[in-house]
């Protein structure tokens, strides 16, 4: 049987102004390691000069198809993917996550969708616009479309009207922290982690926990990860709350400083108002670290019966686990056992023989 030729989507995977990379990007690079192990297809792969040192030791160099010139717009990302489609001549064009191009590219295409934030989070009115027309033009043009949850999937069915039947669920793998340890320095004896790259992750509500813990005379850190832009109203809650001085901002952390922060957390809070999957909470439960979870969306599914779930909103009762979690170690000890047997369930090895099972029954 001839492999079918596969030409994936990796580029302008890096945000805007400081090129950091996005966590769409980890879920491209770990689809894609996962797929060259099986050899299963013939895999290419649309890179630009910050995905190419990532995506080189994994695929060979002639199945590497290099945008060399700049992407800065929507035409300039329709114009390199007909670029790349008229080099390879796939069989199928995939986009792991985001949009499907909106001009015609003569192949079918498999669209992956990680969430449609755009129907919950605050963006601009053009930017909602533009994602509401593609999303709908990329439901329409694929042939498959993979949803990273049944949350998502559910949504896609409902919000864009497409049939159930061109819509699967293919859960993304956990993570494994594969590189050394890196100690972050100055960490306080008892702290707890949480993510604030994006507003919807709900830092708030965190600060307000540890907050209400320290209230009652525990002492207790919060380790905000990850870069941001409203920094100043995060401080603000902070100083309402009277622990300005507990609350530790990382920003961006390498792999192996989080892996240690993970590793020495009392746990992770994750009380974000939206979410597609929720990949930090497998991350935390991977590497021993216990989580605390809201219900929004995904997580409930994400995390099954392996973390304690609160609404969004309910600090006291976050409150409460994290006093729990402090007094009573076999307790927190039984939580990180039901987090390790649940991140086994997610992998990327199944990942990608479920997504080629895709490939196959479309060509």
């Amino acid at each position: 049987m001839t492999a079918p030729r596969i030409l994936m989507n990796c580029i302008r995977m890096h945000r805007k102004g400081d090129n950091a990379f996005s966590g769409k990007f980890s879920h491209c690079l770990r689809l894609i390691t996962a797929l060259e192990q099986l050899q299963q297809i013939d895999l290419h792969v649309h890179v630009d000069e910050q995905t190419l040192p990532y995506i080189a030791p994994v695929i060979p160099h002639d199945r590497l198809v290099l945008e060399d010139r700049s992407v800065n717009s929507v035409i300039d990302m329709e114009l390199s993917i007909l670029r790349a489609v008229k080099r390879i001549r796939p069989d199928l064009y995939h986009k792991p996550i985001g949009q499907l191009p909106l001009l015609p590219i003569g192949c079918k295409s498999v669209w992956g969708v990680a969430d449609l934030g755009y129907r919950h989070l605050p963006m601009g009115r053009i930017q909602r616009l533009y994602k509401q027309i593609s999303y709908r033009v990329s439901a329409c043009k694929a042939v498959r479309i993979l949803t990273v949850s049944d949350s998502t999937n559910r949504e896609v069915v409902e919000a864009l009207n497409v049939p159930r039947e061109k819509v699967q669920t293919i859960y993304p793998g956990t993570t494994s922290f594969e590189c050394p340890v890196e100690v972050y320095p100055n960490l306080s004896p008892r702290f707890v982690i949480t993510f604030a790259h994006q507003r919807h992750k709900n830092v708030e509500k965190v600060i307000e926990a540890v907050a209400a813990v320290r209230a009652s005379g525990i002492e207790l850190a919060l380790i905000v990860v990850g870069s941001l832009d409203y920094r100043q109203d995060l401080d603000r809650v902070a100083a309402e709350n009277k622990i300005s001085e507990h609350v530790i901002y990382t920003g961006h952390v390498s792999d192996g400083q989080l892996r240690h922060l993970y590793e020495n957390a009392l746990c992770l809070a994750f009380l974000s108002r939206h979410e597609g999957f929720g990949l930090p909470v497998l991350e935390a439960m991977n590497a021993g670290c216990p989580v605390i979870s809201s219900d929004a969306f995904a997580l409930p599914e994400v995390v099954g019966d392996a973390a304690p779930i609160y609404d969004c909103d309910d600090h006291e009762g976050v409150a409460s686990e994290l006093r729990n979690f402090i007094s009573d170690e076999s307790y927190r000890e039984s939580w990180i056992a039901k987090g390790h047997a649940n991140a086994k369930k997610f992998t990327w090895q199944r990942a990608a023989e479920e997504t080629v099972a895709v490939y196959r029954s479309e060509l």
